[in-house]
């Protein structure tokens, strides 16, 4: 069959079918992988509550346990204190492994620390500008000027007429 005497109708009908088709497919793929993310999503959302209520049902007990050898004030003190020591650990943990939120390439695009330590190097290998002198260039010398003053009125006598002074 020759190409020209297809009718262009058909054609058009052909590939708007295809196209119906492939992006009904598209949809019901999308659906399916968006209700099993939601449950997965649900999951770690109850987790997470789960886990923050246990944390703070331990951090009442190890405030209670030790306030019954300190006041509760020192024992609260102590207990905020150990926490922040905690979280600071945990951020310098995660300062060490930086993968996480790059899709595996960090933050220095892969390299770990030494990435940054080749961006240090292009920065100190960049052209510099030249150096400026330690001293000030010497000022040409010129004698020094005495500020005059405009003479001023004798003063004022009490009594006295004031003076008159003619423009």
């Amino acid at each position: 069959m020759d190409r020209n005497t297809i009718d262009p109708h058909i054609d058009r009908k052909l590939a708007d079918e295809v196209t119906r088709s492939v992006r009904e497919t598209l949809r019901e793929e999308l659906r399916e992988q968006g209700a099993k993310r939601r449950r997965t999503m649900r999951m770690y959302a109850g987790a997470g509550a789960a886990g923050l209520y246990g944390g703070a049902a331990l951090t009442a007990f190890l405030v209670l346990a030790l306030a019954l050898a300190l006041p509760a004030w020192a024992a609260a003190l102590v207990v905020g204190v150990l926490l922040l020591g905690v979280a600071a650990v945990l951020k310098s943990a995660a300062r060490k492994d930086r993968t996480g939120l790059t899709g595996g390439k960090g933050l220095t695009g892969g390299k770990g620390l030494k990435g940054r330590d080749d961006a240090r190097q292009r920065v100190a290998d960049a052209p510099q500008a030249p150096p400026v002198p330690s001293h000030a260039p010497a000022a040409p010398a010129t004698p020094p000027v005495t500020p005059t003053t405009p003479p001023m009125a004798p003063p004022a006598v009490p009594g006295a007429e004031p003076p008159h002074y003619r423009a």
